[in-house]
């Protein structure tokens, strides 16, 4: 489920977020699930949302905050998120 599906391949995967916003992989991985299955439905939780900005800029990603929103356009899917982290230009999101 959207944006958090897209947010956690983006910044290479729920370990790779778990370890900078200092929070256990599974409740990452648990974001993008329904909330039937102990998910968010999508959402990312919003104390997390200034940790996953800087993550993301510190990956040299241009992720917005309206990104982190349900309901708002996310950030493309990239087929390798960490080839987009190690290239020399950032793709821009919409």
């Amino acid at each position: 489920m959207e944006p958090a599906a897209s947010i956690i391949r983006l910044l290479g995967g729920p370990t790779a977020i778990a370890r900078g916003i200092g929070v256990h992989r599974t409740r990452v991985s648990n974001w993008p699930r329904p909330r039937t299955k102990g998910g968010t439905d999508g959402h990312i939780p919003q104390k997390h949302h200034t940790a996953i900005l800087h993550l993301a800029k510190n990956a040299g990603i241009e992720l917005r905050p309206e990104h982190l929103i349900v309901g708002v356009p996310t950030p493309p899917t990239l087929p390798d998120a960490s080839a987009s982290r190690h290239s020399n230009s950032a793709e821009a999101l919409p």
